[in-house]
This record gives C-alpha cells, sequence and structure tokens, in this order.
C-alpha cells in the first residue's frame, strides 16, 4: 500500500484546529452539566430512584437516551460518594479512605 498521508499543516492551522476541539468539548461539558441537574432534580420527585421505568420516562422529558440518563444517574451517584455493594446488592455510600500518617 502506498503512503496516503496528508502535507502537514502550518503552525496556525493546527493551532486553530485544536482551539475548536477545546471550544466543542468545553460546551458538551456545560450542556452535560445541565443537563445532570435537571436529572438531578427530576429525581427529587420521584419516590425511589429505583424505580420501573424511570430511566426512560426522564430520558423521554429531556428528551435524550435512556442510555444517557443511566450514565448521569451512575455520574450523580458517583459525586454523591454512593456505591453499589458487591456483596448485598444494595446502594450504600462509600467509605473515604482515610489517609495514611508518615
Amino acid at each position: 500500500m502506498g503512503n496516503t498521508w496528508a502535507p502537514t499543516s502550518d503552525w496556525e492551522t493546527i493551532c486553530r484546529r485544536a482551539s475548536g476541539r477545546r471550544r466543542y468539548n468545553a460546551v458538551r461539558q456545560v450542556q452535560a452539566s445541565v443537563r445532570r441537574h435537571k436529572v438531578a432534580e427530576l429525581l427529587w420527585n420521584y419516590p425511589s430512584i429505583f424505580a420501573y421505568g424511570l430511566q426512560a420516562d426522564i430520558a423521554r422529558k429531556l428528551g435524550v437516551s435512556p442510555s444517557t440518563i443511566c450514565r448521569d444517574i451512575q455520574k450523580i451517584l458517583d459525586e454523591l460518594n454512593w456505591g453499589y455493594c458487591p456483596l448485598c446488592g444494595t446502594w450504600v455510600h462509600k467509605p473515604i479512605p482515610e489517609a495514611e500518617d508518615e
């Protein structure tokens, strides 16, 4: 196979491309943060965050995929330091590791 590499770009083009990626990613991060805030508000209105159909209902209300809501709920629980216990199968507050004295 022959080499199909594109010619090297000048420094200004490289910087502009990187700047565009930074801006695009920053906008997406803000959108995700706003969406997670809305998800947290909607979760507050439900009797249980484990109710059947909850993620699909929230996804319909926000116009996104249920898998996106699943990831958002996981991120919210991680930020609140909650986790799934592998032994008993329930959601528990994760212990904060103590700092080791030297």
